[in-house]
């Protein structure tokens, strides 16, 4: 969203009427995005600022300049809204030979409510005169305080600024228009100096993080069955190739990177509900176990026992299609490499529906959502568990890493992913592949539809 109007300068103590300041209103949304670091450097305590660049269900990206933190691996990060409790963070990446370089942080510890992204802006070409705002912790005054000035030029890639600024205001963001142009590097005297948004881009890339404080793009949208769906931004995930052998034994090959176009993918599995209504268009055959629904009890259950074609036929129903095995797998585990769409904790019956066994029944399938820590870091559900799911891909036993989405391979088995209410708990891995013909049906196997970007609803 963009921020646009006026703000009291903090320290200046005028008023400034000028494009590319915000109002005091508005201005608390920003300091959500905003942190306070403290880091050992050099064997002293240092004190700097950083944004946050992406926020996850569980997790926290944030930007800095690379000398607020330099020699520290686990800085501490505090929140604007819980400005008394420090966070640990893991460094992800840090340039720390340039002394303009940048560093990116994560925090996955329970987040406080309230947190945001900030907007970056990689398209204004500030050149001079602009009213920018920046905020930060400059040793003289208060946490979070809120300066002005004007950019006054560029030097070399970088921007340079005219303000009150000091150290304390290292690695906080540099806005104009209510999105963040630059990153705060260095400061003498009363000219700051920031490294712009399109080097930072350049940089979060190399590191694997794909910045979601964006008002573009919704993070969640509704597919034309009405069914919720939620946004997986393009970019690099890292996966590594899992199967089940016939003897029971798991392989587990070598991790690399798979770069997956923008899309969105259904939030929830396909109901009970929703295939009804399908059944209802279309006039497809049910499954065998239809008759023995009741509604609304079962509304929300996921459908199984579905074929690979009729779960095709409904996504493309839906103006839909299935998703690709490495879209599926992106969607359940983010992009830091976790093994389960919660993390690395191994599963127990809190966690997800899974190794229930016994003859099948409907009350064996849980309404869909229900297992809040079965929850994927960009917001779907029941990855890990409930059913297993079918992708669009044929199956491949090397899986190559550029992917295959092969529906043209005629007659081949499908790639099935995620585990199901009857599965053990390694089928759970969100790397693990398995892979069935295309007539096979399971009353542990569903699926969810995906959508391209530019699809209409």
């Amino acid at each position: 969203m963009p921020f646009i109007g006026c703000i009291m300068s903090l320290e200046l103590g005028i008023f400034l009427p000028f494009p590319g300041l915000v109002c005091a209103t508005e201005i608390e949304e920003f300091k959500k995005g905003v942190v306070k670091i403290t880091a050992q450097v050099n064997g002293q305590p240092n004190v700097g600022t950083g944004f946050i660049v992406r926020l996850d269900e569980d997790a926290a990206y944030i930007v800095t300049a690379a000398h607020v933190i330099s020699g520290d691996s686990k800085p501490q990060v505090w929140f604007f809204p819980h400005p008394h409790q420090a966070f640990a963070s893991q460094v992800l990446g840090i340039d720390g030979t340039n002394e303009n370089g940048l560093a990116t942080l994560r925090v996955s510890d329970t987040l406080p409510d309230g947190l945001v992204a900030l907007p970056l802006d990689q398209t204004t070409q500030a050149s001079g005169g602009e009213t920018i705002t920046f905020i930060g912790f400059p040793p003289n005054l208060a946490p979070w305080t809120v300066s002005t000035g004007s950019i006054s030029g560029r030097k070399g890639p970088h921007l340079m600024f005219q303000a009150l600024v000091e150290e304390g205001h290292s690695g906080g963001p540099l806005l104009l228009d209510g999105k963040v142009i630059g990153v705060v590097t260095d400061a003498q005297r009363r000219l700051g100096y920031a490294v712009p948004t399109p080097v930072l881009a350049i940089a979060l890339k190399g590191w694997h993080v794909e910045p979601s404080g964006s008002d573009s793009l919704s993070l969640e949208i509704s597919g034309a069955d009405g069914a919720p769906m939620v946004r997986i931004p393009a970019g690099q995930f890292e996966t590594n190739l899992e199967s089940r052998s016939g003897t029971g034994d798991m392989t587990e090959g070598n991790r690399y990177t798979v770069y997956v176009e923008e899309f969105f993918i259904d939030k929830y599995e396909v109901t009970i509900e929703r295939y009804g209504k399908f059944l209802q268009g279309t006039g497809r055959t049910a499954p065998e176990y239809w008759d023995h629904i009741k509604m609304p009890q079962d509304a929300t259950r996921p459908v199984v026992a579905v074929t690979w074609q009729e779960a095709k036929a409904y996504c493309h129903w839906a103006k839909k299609r299935l998703p690709t095995e490495n879209e599926w797998e992106k969607s359940a585990r983010g992009t830091d490499g976790r093994i389960y769409p919660w993390g690395n904790e191994p599963p127990t019956s809190q966690f997800s529906n899974f190794a229930t066994f016994g003859d099948f029944e409907l009350s064996k399938l849980f309404p869909v959502g229900t297992f809040e820590k079965d929850r994927s870091p960009n917001g779907g559900y029941d990855f890990a568990g409930n059913v297993s799911e079918w992708t669009a891909d044929s199956w491949n036993e090397s899986r190559h890493p550029d992917g295959d989405a092969a529906e043209t391979v005629a007659g081949s088995p499908k790639v099935i992913r995620g585990g199901a209410w009857n599965a053990t708990d390694e089928y759970l891995r969100t790397a693990l592949r398995s892979s069935a013909s295309l007539t096979h049906t399971d009353v542990g196997l569903g699926f969810r539809c995906a959508q391209n970007p530019d699809t209409p609803p």
